[in-house]
């Protein structure tokens, strides 16, 4: 990690920006240029992690999305949620974070 990616980082931290912006834009950094932890997600439309609670609480018992939807309701979170701004730049760079297709999951 850059001493620029810090300062970056730590100005978006004072300028209130969302949490999700700051983890994915982070992750990109340490992860560096040339991630290929699956290089299929390269392919994908949309570099970020979407989820769908509802969708999500939908799905049968047993499930893995079942069971994450009940983790975060549980534990009274929510879903990181990043800017538009923020998919669009990490887009344009070789790195790409983990997605959710329609029916199947994908992670790093």
């Amino acid at each position: 990690m850059k001493w620029s990616d810090i300062r970056e980082l730590s100005r978006m931290q004072r300028e209130g920006r969302s949490i999700g912006d700051i983890a994915a834009l982070k992750f990109a950094v340490l992860a560096g240029p040339e991630h290929t932890g699956n290089d299929r997600l390269h392919t994908l439309p949309t570099p970020c992690l979407e989820v769908d609670l509802a969708e999500l609480r939908a799905l049968p018992e047993g499930t893995v999305g079942r069971a994450f939807a009940h983790q975060l309701d549980r534990n009274k979170l929510e879903p990181l949620v990043i800017s538009d701004d923020m998919k669009q730049r990490l887009a344009k760079t070789r790195w790409r974070c983990a997605t959710r297709p329609r029916t199947t999951w994908s992670t790093c």
